[in-house]
């Protein structure tokens, strides 16, 4: 009796994410100042890279809950490259990084860099950036 279309918009919605993480990774991405954890530590790509190939190749539940991993996995890493950036060079971190992350550095995981920051954007995602590793 009643003839229903259904349409499917799971790709255009995939479609659509894909794009904004490339915009991401072209235009914002570069702006934060680090790279990611996980890439950094077990030298693959960035996560950002694996959640637009993951999305484009799995259906949207699977590449949600697959990110959701990714992600947590990149928290360790980013703990686990803090750890290694302190023992390897405990004292400048220490120094610097003893007050608040507003006002002091900006810790690079990888190499456990010191760069001071006057500019208050940098001190916002240095903060963002101590709150999440």
């Amino acid at each position: 009796m009643y003839n229903f279309v259904t349409i499917d918009f799971e790709p255009a919605i995939r479609h659509t994410i894909a794009t904004l993480i490339s915009q991401y990774q072209k235009y914002l991405s570069p702006l934060k100042g680090y790279s990611c954890p996980h890439r950094l530590l077990y030298g693959n790509e960035s996560c950002s890279q694996y959640v637009k190939q993951t999305i484009l190749e799995q259906d949207l539940r699977t590449a949600l809950y697959m990110s959701r991993q990714r992600f947590r996995q990149c928290s360790l890493a980013g703990q686990e490259l803090v750890r290694l950036a302190a023992e390897s060079n405990e004292s400048s971190c220490n120094d610097c990084c003893s007050n608040s992350c507003l006002q002091c550095c900006d810790i690079v995981p990888s190499s456990c860099d010191i760069v001071p920051s006057n500019d208050f954007g940098q001190r916002i995602i240095n903060f963002w950036r101590c709150l999440l590793f």
